[in-house]
């Protein structure tokens, strides 16, 4: 059950570290871009994706740590940690 468990949340934070990865990417792209080049209808669209991906978005646990390969790391330590003082 626990490694089904930890299975879970493997997948689920490393969705939310490729969204976080795919995010950053959009906001590299959209400062790449040469608006100037775009019809005038489009500045509007294009500075409003600028100034979404000022801030990069984070996924973030109740405690406020950033969900990520490294808390997982961090869940899975704790997890083992007390397996092994349940069983000794």
């Amino acid at each position: 059950m626990t490694l089904l468990l930890l299975g879970y949340l493997f997948v689920l934070f490393d969705i939310a570290e490729e969204t976080t990865n795919e995010l950053l990417t959009v906001s590299e792209t959209a400062y790449a871009i040469e608006w100037y080049k775009f019809p005038k209808e489009c500045h509007s669209t294009i500075r409003f994706i600028l100034l979404r991906s000022c801030e990069p978005m984070f996924y973030k646990l109740l405690l406020g740590q950033r969900v990520g390969k490294e808390a997982y790391m961090a869940l899975v330590k704790a997890t083992y940690y007390y397996l092994n003082m349940m069983t000794a």
